[in-house]
């Protein structure tokens, strides 16, 4: 049987994180409003009729690169307000994954550490902005820790850190400038 311990920093983080990934999707039901998430399910809805993604002669509204309108293609496919709330919850693993990678990097033994509790008081804000408007932010910031995590394990974990930094140039261009 596994034994579960939480403290209070986990039950806020918890808290928190239920409410961000959750105010987005029952906003959208209640008034249709969808920020950036309207952009990512038009890329993934054209991407799914075969449509194209930069038509010519026109403005276009994705100012991102074709493989993030390809990884927008799955969530697109089950509708828009099930869209909002996968991407809701890739930004909550994201900025879990943000405290851990961070605390590895500070050779925290523990993530409930202050440091950590008080760099995400601090950037809170930011955070909200992403699960509102519906941002990658948290997501590349993420991919960019576990690269850089990735880098300082050694020599062996170059084409994990490679990876994640692809992967994270496939979704918004900026991330190369960390090459």
């Amino acid at each position: 049987y596994l034994e579960l311990e939480l403290d209070l920093s986990d039950v806020l983080f918890l808290a928190t994180a239920t409410t961000f990934t959750v105010v987005p999707f029952v906003r959208f039901l209640r008034s249709g409003t969808d920020m950036d998430y309207r952009t990512w399910y038009q890329a993934g809805q054209t991407v799914l009729h075969g449509g194209e993604i930069y038509p010519h002669g026109q403005t276009f509204p994705f100012m991102y690169p074709p493989t993030c309108a390809l990884m927008l293609a799955v969530p697109a496919f089950f509708g828009k307000a099930l869209l909002i709330l996968i991407l809701s919850l890739v930004n909550t693993v994201a900025w879990l994954l943000c405290i851990w990678f961070t605390s590895a990097l500070i050779s925290e033994k523990r993530v409930q550490n202050s440091p950590i509790v008080l760099a995400n008081l601090v950037l809170m804000p930011f955070v909200w902005s992403s699960y509102h408007l519906g941002q990658p932010s948290l997501l590349l910031l993420a991919l960019m820790l576990g690269a850089f995590l990735a880098l300082s394990a050694g020599r062996k974990s170059e084409i994990l850190a490679g990876t994640l930094i692809a992967l994270a140039s496939a979704i918004k261009a900026f991330p190369l400038l960390a090459i």
